[in-house]
Parts: C-alpha cells; structure tokens; sequence
C-alpha cells in the first residue's frame, strides 16, 4: 500500500503543523478536495496527516471532511502542546491555552513560564508581530543562533541551506503581503 504524508524531512525539522493550508471560508471543502484527489489518483491507501491540532477550526474541517467523503479515521498519537492565539500584549497566562492539557503537562508548563520569567526579571506577555516587517530577519537570526544552527549538532536552520532559506522568505513575504501571516511573540519585558 501506498502511502501519502504531511510529514517528511523538511516539515520534520521545520513546522510544529504539518496540515495542509485551509481556506478560510471553506475549510472542510478543501480537505475533502484534497483527500478525494488522493484517492481518485490513487496514489495512496493512506493519508497520514501529522501533528494535526486535536481542537479549533482545523480538527473540525478534517472530522467534516472524512465524515463527508466517507472515509476512515484513526488517531495514532496525541502530543500535549500548548498553542497562543494572536493578539496584542496580555499577559501570557491569559492568551497561553492549556485546558485541554493534562494536569501534569500544564503543571509543567506553567513551571517552565515561571523560570523563564525569573530569568528575565518580568512577565512573559504575548505580543501581535503579524505586520513587523523585521520579523524575519529577527526569525532567521533566531533559528541561527541556537542548536539548529550548529550542524554538528543535527542543526536544520533555514540559514544552513540557502534553498531553504529562499523559501522560507518567500513564504513569509507571501504571507505578509496577503495580510495572512499570525506571528505571536512570547517576550518578557523589562
């Protein structure tokens, strides 16, 4: 059997979601669409979607859309994460969403939030940078200066491979230009 996948090297090492885009006004259209490609190709017995959110607008199309279309579902592995929604400075204990967490992991959570504020000496805030048009150079600096960019160290930061790096600003430009790029910040302000 075939198998077709959201997943692979480069959305491995670089996106926390690997869904497809959706269209805003007909999320769950999109996905059937694109489940009823697959399978009127017949490239693939199976679709595996990786990292899918498991709540909000995205999980709600992809239920509608294999409900519709007559396919089969199953969920292989559910990962605790906790997600923001964009909006200007509030504090991150009002925008952060952890209620669909488990109490260890928010009890986790909100022990990494405490340490990062103590080291910074202020609260953590959620800041809207959508339309800071410094945000990528700011994100590729960023992505550079840690682990990912130290390919000794397994590093896959976009400035390491200069096809990737085209890309990604691309993508951003693309984003920024429609109006469509969410670009929350967590920062600890002093």
């Amino acid at each position: 059997m075939r198998v077709s996948s959201t997943g692979g090297r480069f959305m491995t090492t670089h996106a926390d979601r690997h869904h497809p885009l959706l269209s805003a006004e007909e999320p769950a259209q999109t996905v059937q669409a694109l489940l009823e490609g697959i399978r009127g190709a017949r490239e693939a017995g199976l679709v595996l979607m990786r990292h899918l959110p498991a709540h909000g607008p995205v999980a709600e199309a992809v239920a509608e859309a294999v409900r519709a279309g007559g396919f089969s579902a199953l969920e292989r592995v559910r990962l605790e994460c906790a997600y923001a929604e964009a909006r200007q400075e509030e504090p991150a204990d009002g925008v952060i969403d952890v209620g669909h967490m488990s109490s260890k992991a928010r009890k986790e959570f909100r022990r990494r939030v405490r340490a990062i504020e103590k080291q910074a000496g202020a609260p953590l805030t959620i800041v809207d940078r959508s339309e800071d048009q410094d945000l990528v150079e700011e994100f590729l600096d960023f992505q550079a200066a840690g682990w990912k960019g130290d390919p000794a160290q397994g590093g896959g930061a976009f400035r390491l491979d200069p096809h990737h790096e085209r890309w990604c600003r691309e993508v951003l430009a693309g984003f920024l230009e429609d109006d469509a790029l969410l670009a929350p910040s967590a920062l600890a302000k002093r």
